[in-house]
C-alpha cells in the first residue's frame, strides 16, 4: 500500500496443494516477495499450519479471524475497489481467471480468491499505531481552530496530489484517510475560486 492509500495486487498463486507442498510453497512464496507479513485463516485448516510455522521460526505469520461471512467482508471493502484505490495488473496469467470469481461473487462456483482479496485488503486498510497517533495529532490540530471533526462537512479536490491548501482562518488542509479534503463550510468560501480545486458532491 502506497502513503495515498493505493493497494497493489501483484500475484496470485492459486493451486491445490497437499499439506506438506502447501507449507513450503507458503515459505517460498513469502521470501519470493520478500511479504513482511504472511496472513493465515485461523480457522480448523490454518490453525497446524500456523502452530507449525511459528514453531519452526517463521515469525511473519499473522492469524487472521474473520469478522463476516465472505458476502459481507468483501461488502465492507466496496469502497476502496469503487475509488479506485485497488490496482491490478494490466497483463497476468492468471488475471482472467480471477476477474472472472470476482464478477461472479456470490453466485460462482468459487469463491476462494474472493475471500483472501477481502482478508488482504481488510487487513492492509486497517488502523495501526501510527494512523492512532495521526488521527490524534488532527483531532488537536481542529481543536486549535475551534472545529470539531462533525463541521467538516465539505469535500473537495485538488488537481495536485500534493498540494496543501491553505483556508482563510489559516488551517492548512491536506488530503485525508480517503484521498480527498474535507473543509467546514466557512473555509469552503474562502478557497472555493482557488485554480485547481472543485467541490466532490
Amino acid at each position: 500500500m502506497t502513503e495515498a492509500k493505493d493497494m497493489y495486487l501483484l500475484h496470485v498463486l492459486r493451486e491445490r496443494l497437499e499439506y506438506p507442498e502447501l507449507k513450503r510453497k507458503l515459505r517460498q512464496q513469502a521470501e519470493q516477495h520478500r511479504a513482511g507479513t504472511v496472513l493465515i485463516e485461523d480457522t480448523a485448516a490454518g490453525v497446524q499450519l500456523i502452530q507449525e510455522l511459528k514453531y519452526e521460526g517463521f515469525a511473519r505469520i499473522e492469524a487472521v479471524k474473520p469478522l463476516h461471512d465472505k458476502v459481507m467482508q468483501m461488502a465492507t471493502q466496496t469502497a476502496a475497489i469503487e475509488a479506485g484505490r485497488v490496482y491490478l495488473p494490466h497483463d497476468a496469467s492468471w488475471l482472467p481467471d480471477y476477474e472472472h470469481e470476482l464478477a461472479m461473487f456470490p453466485k460462482g462456483r468459487y469463491d476462494d480468491q474472493v475471500d483472501s482479496t477481502a482478508q488482504a485488503l481488510t487487513y492492509i486498510g486497517k488502523p495501526n499505531s501510527a494512523e492512532a497517533y495521526l488521527e490524534f495529532l488532527r483531532r488537536q490540530i481542529l481543536q486549535r481552530y475551534g472545529i470539531r471533526p462533525e463541521q467538516l462537512t465539505v469535500v473537495f479536490d485538488h488537481e495536485d496530489r500534493w498540494a496543501r491548501v491553505r483556508a482563510g482562518n489559516g488551517r492548512d488542509m491536506f488530503r485525508d484517510g480517503d484521498v480527498f479534503y474535507h473543509a467546514t463550510a466557512g473555509e469552503w468560501e474562502s478557497i472555493k475560486t482557488s485554480p485547481g480545486i472543485r467541490r466532490v458532491e
